[in-house]
């Protein structure tokens, strides 16, 4: 049975999201909500959808509906998902959840509280392209990873567009800078240290942004986002033996087969994955974990498109790194935590959910396969009022690592 959903507000990025939602076999937008009846009306039948309501409040209350996409502007991200988690909702919430660590882990109580899914709509992290990054990465393709080079940037034209406004928490690093700061945290973890400079317009507003992150390891990471100069999409993964360039990392070759391309010396090796539409797979990842009312794992619904094994590169010998970043990987995929949507490090929200459970932690059957079952990295018990993992204390952010690459049901 598939999915119902209901969408908060007539939003432009639901042009992407609709066609994604028809063609799902797991999900389907049977109502959408404006602040006017007549314009949600005049939606509705324009885009086939079943019912319309003239306010959000009133979307909440049709019990028929299992959750909510919520791509309204920034401001109004966490307020209205945990409305709609309160009203028995999950909860699907556009990129960036919030611009701080307290907003966002406000947001995630209240899902454990209601027991129901939230989660940050980042849809490339669930194409295959992301995950065969990753499986190549670890297979050490281009060696031990030095640098992570990303860029995303359009051009505004619109000046009364919500993302030039301070009040409505717009901006480069929060609209498109996101998905730079996700990824590399994605692949590298927390960062140590982090740098920014920017450049304003007269509502305060970044159009251009730039940063520079430090990871464990002697990884750097630098980025840039702007909503005035032109359009990029551009990834670079530096590693000691070669490097790894990626055609079109956020969307997943749209337009054309995904190409990733490895070059180490004169030698250029092209991995392609397949061109599919990482909205559809981000609601059927959704609607599978709402079904389960477990973890959202990228790739769980879509299981004939899991990324192939990759087969394990031979390095050349390169200078020996610390004992502390050193990691016996083995054939299993160690994944590091991408919760964080804004550059500062103060986000912590991502794909991952922070569930209920039972049980006590959702991580007690879930062992990190590098640092064990107290991995900071991955298990993440919560630490307030002396919860511990051990002993069942309260909601926990958790990823199962083997399901990254291999593509199976989680939670």
């Amino acid at each position: 049975m598939a999915v119902r959903l209901g969408v908060l507000s007539t939003a432009r990025i639901n042009e992407l999201m609709l066609p994604a939602a028809r063609a799902s076999e797991r999900v389907e937008i049977v109502a959408i909500a404006s602040r006017e009846l007549s314009r949600a009306q005049q939606y509705a039948a324009e885009h086939g959808i079943e019912r319309a309501y003239g306010s959000y409040e009133a979307l909440l209350q049709d019990t028929d509906l299992d959750g909510v996409y919520i791509p309204l502007p920034n401001h109004l991200h966490v307020d209205w998902s945990e409305r709609a988690l309160a009203a028995g909702k999950h909860v699907l919430c556009e990129k960036p959840l919030a611009r701080s660590r307290q907003e966002s882990e406000h947001a995630f109580d209240a899902a454990q509280r209601a027991g129901r899914i939230l989660a940050e709509a980042f849809m490339y992290i669930h194409h295959p392209q992301t995950l065969r990054i990753k499986s190549l990465l670890d297979a050490g393709a281009i060696g031990h990873l030095r640098l992570i080079r990303a860029a995303q940037s359009f051009m505004v034209t619109e000046q009364d567009d919500v993302r030039l406004f301070r009040e409505l928490k717009g901006g480069a690093l929060m609209d498109v800078g996101c998905y730079c700061v996700h990824f590399a945290r994605f692949i590298a973890g927390e960062p140590e240290r982090v740098y920014g400079e920017q450049r304003l317009n007269d509502h305060g507003v970044d159009l251009l942004f730039s940063g520079t992150m430090r990871f464990a390891g002697d990884i750097l990471a630098t980025f840039d986002a702007g909503l005035d100069v032109p359009r990029r999409d551009f990834l670079e993964l530096v590693g000691a033996d070669g490097t790894m360039e990626v055609h079109d990392p956020w969307l997943g070759g749209e337009g054309e087969d995904p190409l990733i391309l490895i070059r180490r010396g004169d030698e250029t090796e092209r991995v392609a994955t397949e061109q599919l539409n990482p909205y559809q797979l981000q609601l059927d990842d959704f609607a599978a974990a709402s079904q389960a009312n477990g973890s959202l794992v990228s790739g769980a619904a879509t299981e004939s498109h899991k990324p192939r094994p990759s087969r394990r590169y031979t390095r050349r010998p390169t200078t020996a790194m610390p004992s502390s970043s050193s990691r016996q990987l083995g054939s299993r995929a160690v994944w590091r935590d991408p919760r964080a949507s804004e550059f500062p490090g103060r986000i912590r929200t991502g794909d991952l959910l922070r569930e209920r459970s039972g049980r006590g932690s959702l991580a007690d059957d879930v062992a990190c396969p590098v640092n064990g079952a107290r991995c900071r990295h991955c298990c993440h018990p919560r630490r307030r009022g002396g919860g511990d993992r051990a002993r069942g204390g309260g909601g926990v952010l958790t990823l199962r690592p083997e399901h990254v690459l291999a593509g199976r049901p989680g939670g």
